[in-house]
């Protein structure tokens, strides 16, 4: 039995990244069937391929989904350079929007996945121009308040920016956003527990 151009071309794919246990297996396989039986022999090719070739490289999907998360970045980071605004900046006015006023450094930092050493300076740099000002809150903390030049800072800079992203949601339907958020928590999830794992 003589495999056609197709098979001895997934065959070279194959003994390049298979163990020769796995190749000789496969090979049998698909030497034992017939044409009735090319399609099951085909189907457990294609599932190596897929199980063994991507364990050490990374997945189409995983590819794309890097490509669009860093496009995802890079969408906001010209936004923000559109509004004359650091992109940490940008991440603390944008959390005080939804933390409200009275909100501490530890707040900003959960909310925007920002390092404190990150938040601290650039909280410190907000209030030297007057954006932001320092209340005494329970025990040690330090409660941010806006000034009257950091809620305008808001009306100019990140309110514009909140009612395009709005817009943008409104693009999808409400059952693509809710199968799009829920993926995305998903996949956040799975991805904790696999790193943990290291």
């Amino acid at each position: 039995m003589y495999l056609t151009t197709k098979r001895q071309f997934i065959f070279i794919f194959l003994k390049n990244r298979l163990t020769y246990v796995r190749f000789r297996t496969i090979l049998f396989l698909s030497m034992i069937s017939d044409y009735k039986h090319e399609e099951v022999a085909m189907f457990f090719i294609a599932y190596f391929i897929m199980n063994k070739s991507f364990e050490n490289k990374m997945s189409p999907a995983l590819s794309m989904f890097n490509h669009i998360y860093k496009e995802f970045n890079e969408i906001y980071h010209e936004a923000t350079l559109k509004m004359g605004l650091s992109d940490s900046a940008f991440d603390i006015l944008y959390s005080i929007v939804d933390l409200g006023d009275g909100c501490s450094q530890s707040d900003i930092c959960k909310y925007s996945c920002l390092s404190k050493q990150t938040v601290n300076s650039s909280i410190k740099k907000m209030a030297s121009l007057n954006y932001l000002t320092f209340k005494p809150g329970k025990g040690r903390v330090m409660q941010i308040f806006l000034t009257d030049k950091g809620r305008q800072l808001l009306d100019e800079k990140i309110y514009p920016i909140i009612k395009k992203e709005n817009e943008a949601f409104l693009c999808m339907t409400d059952e693509e956003c809710r199968l799009m958020l829920e993926l995305y928590e998903k996949y956040n999830n799975a991805l904790k527990n696999k790193f943990k794992e290291l």
